[in-house]
């Protein structure tokens, strides 16, 4: 019956996007849902047996235009909207992992509009609750995540055709829970999923369109941060070690709001010794790497992606490759605040906050 429902919905989903219309494109404040068919992904073969049915998922938001249309930045990303979500999944295995549910902000950055079609990606983060996480005597087979509470970080590609003051459309969303390893074990939850939505405006806001300047901030800006961050070294979560970071980044500009960084990061990493049998001392380890990255530039915020490898290294456990992706904020004048997840391709590491300074 739940799989009728489901190709009906398609079907009429289908109907209704192809039927002619004569529609304005929309701004203000809309109201939505979200209505989602998907699959736990088992991103490793322990995590096989986890996978015993579809992930279903329903979601309610609200969105709103970002406060300050009136920047160059919202111009240059087609007008992105913001706006805050939560949905509730029953992940398909009611034992082992049991329901999720997350609340979470958001942003969607415009790909193409036009007077009645809009299409988008969308990045959120927030807070994300599993029902049943891993018990070394309760709930053993749950290896893919240890605690209840964990980040929750949200990526979708929808496809939308307004009606008036509706907005239906379709896509596809990945939804990620991770504890950053603050309790192990930490493999992660990964869940892709097929979407239909449905969005209702609330209210209209006239828009201003700003006349991009040519212009350019060509200048190198370098960046030096102290970062610190927390990680569980044994399932039983009873030793919690901390991983400390130095980083040298050189930024630079190379459109309105985009652009690339590279650097240096140096790890004091107490962990390694506790995780990595092959580790040659018990004394806290030191990291050497090398990074490269990219950069997207939101007025005083930034958003960067970064691929680094390491230098020097005593363990091989997570190979030779680390990643992060995260935040930085100009806090006071030169001064920036950070918040990232350090991961080895898909595993997470750990999560870091830091503070440092900003010179040209």
């Amino acid at each position: 019956m739940s799989r009728l429902c489901f190709f009906v919905k398609l079907l009429l989903l289908i109907i209704v996007m192809a039927a002619p219309g004569n529609c304005i494109a929309q701004s203000g404040n809309f109201i939505g849902m979200r209505s989602s068919i998907g699959f736990v992904l088992p991103h490793g073969s322990s995590m096989r047996h986890l996978v015993q049915g579809h992930a279903k998922t329903i979601e309610l938001d609200f969105s709103s235009e970002i406060k300050g249309f009136d920047k160059q930045w919202y111009s240059s990303l087609s007008k992105p909207r913001q706006g805050i979500a939560f949905y509730h999944m029953n992940s398909g295995n009611t034992k082992e992992i049991g329901s999720i549910s997350a609340l979470y902000g958001y942003i969607d950055f415009p790909i193409f509009r036009s007077k009645s079609w809009l299409n988008y990606l969308k990045f959120g983060s927030g807070i994300s609750y599993v029902q049943n996480h891993f018990d070394i005597t309760q709930n053993y087979r749950n290896v893919a995540i240890g605690s209840s509470f964990n980040m929750g970080f949200v990526f979708a590609y929808h496809i939308e055709r307004s009606f008036n003051k509706f907005r239906i459309g379709t896509g596809f969303s990945v939804v990620h829970s991770s504890s950053g390893a603050y309790r192990l074990p930490n493999l992660g939850l990964n869940t892709p999923s097929f979407d239909i939505t449905l969005k209702y405006q609330v209210n209209s806001i006239r828009t201003k369109t700003v006349i991009l300047n040519d212009s350019l901030d060509s200048n190198i800006h370098f960046d030096v941060l102290l970062s610190s961050g927390i990680r569980s070294t044994d399932v039983l979560n009873k030793r919690k070690r901390m991983v400390h970071t130095f980083q040298f980044d050189a930024r630079k500009k190379n459109y309105h709001v985009f652009g690339y960084n590279g650097g240096i990061d140096v790890f004091y990493n107490e962990a390694i010794a506790f995780l990595d049998e092959d580790a040659s001392t018990n004394s806290p380890i030191i990291q050497l790497g090398a990074k490269i990255g990219v950069d997207l530039i939101l007025d005083n915020k930034t958003i960067y992606l970064q691929m680094g490898k390491y230098l020097l290294n005593e363990s091989n456990k997570d190979g030779g490759f680390y990643h992060r992706f995260g935040g930085r904020m100009v806090i006071r004048e030169r001064v920036i605040a950070n918040f990232s997840l350090k991961t080895h391709f898909a595993k997470a590491d750990y999560f870091e906050i830091g503070i440092g300074y900003r010179w040209r």
